[in-house]
């Protein structure tokens, strides 16, 4: 800031201009590792209860249509109730960070499905979005922290950590997640599947 106020010489704006967005940028990765350090205690606390997870996800999808105006919102769930033991608070927050991700990586006007499968062992739950491909690459690798494939389209940046942390809520739960693209090539599909 003090620099803006002095008179900068034209061919150095160009650097001031990208030293801001470094700036800018770190400052947004400390508050994104600072988010995901708060999930990682909050999953280290959390208690199970009996929850329906049915009903849970009914609730949350309702919500994403006020939250994300600009996409369109697909709730493919079997009849409840479905009783699972886990942190009913951490399946929506996982479920916001998947939701998150399928919108950045979707076209306005998008319409992103959240399905529940459920066999006698798992329950799994599937968030697909039309959008680009992922690129070929080792399987899980989208949920390391800090690990990118590629960029939104719109124009915040992605640090890597949603995808993470949707790991680390699946974990919690004994589940698992993962990510693949459509068979069509249309967009991707991530499911975290949890032992009932």
């Amino acid at each position: 800031d003090n620099l803006e106020s002095e008179q900068v010489p034209a061919s150095a704006r160009a650097y001031l201009t990208r030293a801001r967005q470094g700036s800018e940028r770190l400052s947004a990765i400390l508050i994104a590792m600072g988010a995901a350090t708060r999930v990682e205690e909050a999953i280290g606390s959390a208690e199970r209860v009996s929850f329906d997870l049915v009903a849970v996800l009914e609730s949350a999808v309702a919500a994403y249509g006020g939250a994300f105006p600009g996409r369109g919102f697909r709730a493919e769930l079997p009849p409840g109730p479905l009783d699972l033991s886990g942190a009913p608070d951490l399946i929506v927050q996982m479920l916001d960070k998947l939701i998150d991700n399928a919108v950045d990586f979707s076209p306005p006007g998008a319409l992103i499905t959240v399905r529940l499968r459920v066999d006698p062992q798992v329950a799994a739950i599937e968030v697909e979005n039309p959008g680009p491909p992922l690129p070929e690459l080792l399987p899980g690798r989208l949920f390391e922290s800090l690990w990118q494939s590629r960029t939104g389209t719109d124009s915040q940046p992605h640090f890597g950590l949603g995808l993470y942390i949707v790991r680390l809520i699946a974990e919690f739960h004994g589940g698992e997640a993962s990510a693949a693209n459509l068979a069509d090539g249309s967009g991707v599909r991530v499911s975290v599947r949890i032992p009932r």
